[in-house]
């Protein structure tokens, strides 16, 4: 089944998947956990994968393929050179 969208406080995310009569709720909350905690590394490590998966304590094959798995896509975006040398 699909991951409810909305809010991203994990308990409002069980309890939605409660009401609806979901199962196997802990593989859904783990997933959303996975996908949030990866992401928001990754943004603070600016799409750098070795420096996350240091962050994330995973080895950087093993976060590769949560991306993969999780469909996390990183867009290359240039650095703009600041002038100072």
């Amino acid at each position: 089944t699909a991951e409810p969208t909305g809010p991203n406080d994990l308990g409002t995310v069980i309890e939605v998947l409660l009401d609806r009569g979901d199962t196997d709720i802990y593989t859904h909350a783990v997933r959303i956990a996975e996908k949030a905690a990866i992401t928001r590394v990754l943004r603070h490590t600016h799409g750098h994968q070795a420096n996350a998966s240091k962050v994330l304590g995973l080895n950087r094959s093993t976060l590769r393929i949560k991306l993969r798995d999780l469909g996390i896509t990183l867009e290359k975006v240039p650095q703009e050179d600041d002038g100072e040398e």
